[in-house]
């Protein structure tokens, strides 16, 4: 399984060779253990288009119909390093395309073994802190992945369960979870994390 953190920050074209003083800084803030992280993302660089990553040509038919034509510095260099299976820690500011950096590798990963695949158990599992921000992840699966037979759902509080439960039930292939509620459905097992190949997790300094 490879992991993506995202963190929202200011600290663009900045680098830190993992394992320094300077990095252990520079993360120390979002309290979270990063000594198995193996990539650290470059912020920067030049521009590519998206045909120049080795995207299958379904995933780029979605990226098209949203609009995208030219990688932001962050999809640049974390979408190669995410389809080597590497995890990453990825920093960038709100606006920078962050949510597309990790949602085409998993939708390429995930498209890419799905044939012949029952519907079962979660594949990709993405935690979001608000609801807000769970919906606005799923739309974008939602646009960019609109020509795969991929499925994707959200589960978190304020809602009923029964329809996440419904939905689980039923397989999908990707979750947007808030932690609060993933707990509970962990909890009355009617989740099954056994299965993750991809993990995420957005905004990890909230």
């Amino acid at each position: 399984m490879n992991c993506i953190i995202v963190v929202p920050g200011r600290l663009i074209y900045s680098i830190y060779p993992f394992g320094s003083p300077e990095f252990h800084y520079s993360v120390h803030w979002i309290s979270i253990s990063i000594y198995w992280i193996q990539s650290i993302v470059i912020l920067g660089g030049h521009v590519l288009k998206f045909e120049q990553l080795n995207l299958s040509k379904t995933i780029l038919y979605g990226i098209q119909k949203t609009g995208y034509a030219e990688t932001t510095p962050i999809q640049e260099k974390s979408i190669p390093l995410a389809l080597e299976g590497n995890d990453i820690l990825g920093l960038a500011q709100t606006g920078t395309g962050k949510t597309a950096a990790f949602a085409l590798p998993i939708l390429e990963k995930l498209l890419s073994s799905h044939v012949g695949q029952k519907k079962q158990h979660p594949r990709s599992l993405i935690i979001a802190p608000t609801r807000e921000l769970a919906d606005q992840i799923n739309q974008s699966i939602q646009q960019l992945g609109t020509k795969t037979n991929l499925k994707s759902t959200t589960i978190y509080g304020g809602v009923n369960k029964n329809p996440q439960n419904e939905v689980l039930s039923k397989g999908v292939d990707i979750v947007i979870a808030c932690p609060g509620r993933l707990l509970d459905h962990i909890r009355e097992k009617t989740i099954t994390l056994s299965k993750i190949e991809m993990l995420v997790i957005d905004e990890a300094d909230t």
